[in-house]
């Protein structure tokens, strides 16, 4: 019997060791930090530019939500398999921080510094794509 991860619709971004759904899931992450990870996940493998901006207008939906108490911030939580996840998905730096905060933010300010590290990753896609 197969399972869901053994098996992809379209593409191959996702063909990691661990899955992005499976660190959201044992890490009980909201809807809209795993949409801004998912898209930094696969930014260098599928659509570049466009995926970090797509993490970036999540992210602003995101901080729109809580600063109108639509959503309330999350409480303090123990990080699960973040590490081998990044081994499995070869993670950089600042993409390893941005999942770190997204995983344990419990202030806004904590959550605008997702959004200044979101830029500077911007601006790297935007230098690969050039100097490609």
């Amino acid at each position: 019997m197969s399972t869901a991860n053994e098996r992809q619709v379209a593409g191959s971004h996702y063909r990691a060791g661990m899955q992005h759904w499976d660190l959201m899931a044992h890490n009980r992450v909201g809807y809209f930090e795993a949409q801004i990870t998912k898209y930094i996940t696969r930014w260098k493998k599928k659509n570049g530019v466009q995926d970090v901006e797509k993490s970036i207008h999540y992210h602003e939906k995101l901080t729109e939500l809580l600063q109108d108490k639509v959503l309330d911030l999350p409480v303090q939580r123990e990080v699960k398999f973040l590490d081998a996840f990044k081994v499995a998905n070869d993670l950089g730096d600042i993409e390893y921080t941005i999942f770190y905060l997204l995983l344990t933010y419990t202030t806004m300010d904590e959550l605008y510094r997702v959004g200044v590290l979101l830029q500077h990753l911007l601006q790297m896609a935007k230098d690969k794509e050039k100097a490609n």
